[in-house]
């Protein structure tokens, strides 16, 4: 039975998988926000907070431009970091999330009314907040990039401003674009690289599709402010600093070509690994599934959505991934990286595992009943919805205790403050602090006397007499 001859039966399905998404996105939604008010400040938001206490705004910014890295993003992180006594963590997590949603459902919005396909507002909207809280839900490094304060604002804050930037540059409002693009540019080398990579695939498919190219010098001039943005990245003194302070794990290591090819082979077993190693991942093909039923009676939908428009946006997420594999192993010497590098690189693919997710369903839609296709969504939209709901929970409650625990010991080293019991202080080891990813200080050493860095940042943030270790 074709769907197409049984409208009521498949706005059935339509409003049944509408419900579920609308569920999905709330509770994934709600459960991000819930976690975020057991978040505290760690490492680098008191480091950076007490630098910027001790020195001034500016004073602190020429310290890490030339001793660590960047230019206006660390302005940004400085002037926000300098309320940590009168702004409480959950506020920047929940703030730059739904940011994220916004800024996205703008860009989402251009890009859907550019190409004329049939979507209203509400439904955009909708599909934005399941991408960004399922990228927040699903991402690899959700401690280090979207629970601590300086990783979000890093790693997820200035995301937006790509958002911004490729929005103003649809709609041809191209001095806000090239702002945009510029600062952008200026924030992570990796994020970088990958947008080179959606610029280059774009090209390509244009050309492939249209068998030319035409260019517009005019139209091109955010991407010659997201280039400018680039240089004056990599002319910072303090990344060369840093650089030559991390050791990767082959520092011998003479880089290639044929090295950084074998790095991309790596890197792909590596992601695919994550993606088929973890069903937070993988549950993201039947919530695409879920959103093709949604869209069953939506032709323009279902005509953009192609086998050739899906072989572009792959291509275009594997040079994305050549890119920033590349641009990783040039600066750390491993194809890999830190976890928290990826996030950008994993919502390019947790959009194309949507996009596959909902071509699987117009094919199921095309072959099987209607009367068929609204059971199979229900039980979808179950497998995901419960095991999702238990992990929230339990996440919940580990976190809690974990928050606990953590005012108790600030609370005790302040109380100490007024009458130290000597010039050394033991703390207990904090409880499990779970998705949170909380970094430890450490026991003291029999091999220095200098105190690690995760320990002094609170000597320096919250003025303590004495030193901290963890009790052993």
């Amino acid at each position: 039975m074709n769907i197409i001859k049984n409208p009521l039966l498949m706005w059935g399905t339509k409003k049944l998988a509408g419900y579920f998404l609308v569920f999905l996105a709330v509770l994934l939604s709600i459960g991000y926000i819930l976690i975020s008010f057991h978040t505290r400040y760690m490492f680098d938001d008191l480091g950076f907070s007490a630098l910027v206490r001790d020195n001034g705004i500016w004073a602190a910014f020429k310290i890490l431009y030339f001793s660590w890295e960047t230019i206006y993003n660390t302005l940004v992180l400085f002037f926000l970091l300098k309320w940590n006594n009168y702004i409480p963590p959950y506020f920047y997590n929940i703030s730059i999330f739904l940011l994220n949603i916004w800024c996205f459902y703008l860009l989402l919005k251009t890009i859907v009314r550019y190409h004329k396909i049939g979507i209203t507002s509400k439904e955009m909207l909708l599909l934005a907040v399941l991408v960004i809280s399922l990228t927040y839900f699903s991402g690899r490094a959700r401690g280090y990039a979207v629970y601590w304060v300086t990783g979000q604002i890093v790693y997820c804050l200035f995301l937006s401003y790509l958002f911004l930037g490729l929005y103003f540059w649809i709609k041809g409002r191209l001095f806000l674009a090239s702002v945009f693009m510029f600062l952008f540019a200026h924030t992570r080398i990796n994020y970088d690289a990958i947008f080179i990579g959606l610029y280059v695939g774009y090209i390509i498919s244009y050309w492939y599709e249209n068998n030319k190219l035409v260019f517009n010098l005019k139209s091109q001039i955010p991407f010659l402010f997201f280039l400018f943005g680039i240089i004056t990245y990599i002319i910072i003194p303090g990344n060369y600093v840093r650089l030559h302070s991390i050791r990767g794990p082959d520092p011998s290591l003479q880089i290639g070509v044929l090295v950084i090819m074998k790095g991309w082979i790596s890197a792909f077993k590596h992601m695919s690994g994550i993606v088929l190693g973890s069903w937070k991942q993988l549950m993201i093909l039947p919530i695409g599934l879920l959103i093709g039923f949604y869209f069953s009676n939506n032709a323009s939908v279902q005509r953009f959505i192609t086998p050739r428009f899906l072989l572009y946006y792959t291509l275009t997420f594997i040079i994305c991934y050549i890119g920033q594999s590349t641009v990783i192993y040039i600066s750390l010497k491993t194809p890999v990286g830190y976890n928290r590098i990826f996030f950008f690189l994993e919502m390019l693919l947790f959009i194309l595992m949507l996009l596959y997710g909902m071509f699987a369903a117009f094919f199921l839609q095309s072959r099987l009943s209607p009367k068929i296709i609204s059971p199979i969504g229900g039980f979808v939209f179950l497998a995901i919805i419960i095991p999702v709901s238990i992990d929230y929970y339990q996440s919940f409650k580990v976190t809690s205790v974990f928050a606990k625990a953590y005012d108790k010991r600030i609370q005790g080293l302040k109380d100490l403050r007024q009458h130290p019991p000597g010039k050394i202080v033991y703390v207990p080891k904090l409880p499990d602090s779970g998705v949170l990813e909380f970094m430890e200080i450490e026991p003291q050493s029999s091999n220095t006397t200098q105190l690690p860095d995760n320990n002094s940042v609170y000597v320096s943030y919250y003025n303590l007499p004495f030193k901290v270790y963890l009790a052993q």
